[in-house]
């Protein structure tokens, strides 16, 4: 088995290029509904509690503001930047497109059709006329959930300079980040870590703890099991060092800290304080531009 392990260690260094795509720069996505979405994203009366909108939970690149879902549920909201490039979303995977992932959240404010209707009408008055200068059909319960994806799909992050890297700019990483870059090849990160997004396309086995089980029994009832053994969604590296805390009880603040117990976690290995830190220096390089929607508003159109 070890053998093996190397052999497919040996095998990840050796076609690790291919193995990770650069963000997309031309990402397609209607400018209108998206920028309208913006403004749902923001919107409080969006939740049942009326005080609660989807960026308190899923921050836009603030790093200083922990997400309010971490504070009451202990439990960490995966990022929406480049979401759209991600195989499966929520923690446990459950639904395969962002369509389906809005479309669950905002309908668990009601549980039947006399439900719907209050929630649309209490939002109504605000967002009638916007809704009716985009979407022939007005204002409906679709139309919102379709504003929102669309202003998802605009949050991608290209030109990081890795991926400047990546398309053949031998100078876009300097000399310690190409050696955190080995090294997060050869230990092994890339098995993971991977494809565009480097990460959100696989899973991985998370044990939980007595105490964590009443959390995490609903947020992953589909495959949780009596050994208490939980499959999660590999995170996305990409920005990772803007998107703390990490992992998916928020546990850990600092970026080392996480490579530090990622480390020990899914390849069971404890890295050296030089390659946390050259992993560190060269994740650092992940960061991609700011989305352009972010600069934009929807009456400047």
């Amino acid at each position: 088995m070890l053998k093996i392990f190397f052999f497919h260690l040996l095998t990840i260094a050796l076609f690790a290029e291919h193995l990770i795509e650069p963000i997309p720069i031309n990402n397609t996505y209607n400018k209108k509904k998206a920028l309208l979405g913006k403004e749902l994203f923001s919107e409080k009366n969006l939740s049942t509690s009326l005080n609660l909108a989807c960026i308190d939970c899923h921050n836009l690149f603030d790093d200083d503001k922990i997400s309010t879902l971490i504070k009451k549920t202990q439990f960490n909201p995966p990022t929406v930047m480049n979401a759209v490039y991600n195989y499966k979303l929520f923690w446990d995977g459950r639904v395969s497109s962002l369509e389906e992932q809005v479309r669950e959240t905002l309908e668990s404010n009601f549980s039947n059709k006399n439900e719907e209707k209050l929630y649309i009408n209490l939002l109504k008055s605000k967002y009638e006329n916007k809704f009716k200068k985009i979407y022939k059909d007005g204002f409906l319960l679709d139309n919102i959930i379709d504003a929102i994806v669309e202003f998802e799909k605009a949050l991608t992050t290209p030109n990081s300079r890795f991926d400047k890297y990546l398309k053949g700019e031998i100078n876009a990483l300097n000399q310690e980040e190409l050696i955190g870059y080995e090294i997060f090849k050869a230990k092994g990160c890339m098995a993971c870590h991977n494809g565009v997004n480097m990460g959100g396309n696989a899973y991985s086995k998370l044990e939980i703890t007595n105490n964590e089980e009443s959390i995490y029994k609903g947020c992953y009832g589909n495959i949780f099991n009596a050994r208490k053994t939980i499959y999660s969604k590999v995170p996305s590296l990409r920005n990772v060092s803007l998107t703390g805390p990490y992992f998916h009880n928020g546990s850990v603040v600092k970026l080392d800290e996480a490579i530090k117990q990622a480390s020990l976690l899914a390849l069971r290995r404890e890295l050296s304080t030089n390659d946390i830190s050259s992993l560190t220096i060269f994740l650092k390089t992940l960061k991609g531009e700011k989305p352009v929607i972010l600069n934009e508003n929807i009456d400047d159109q």
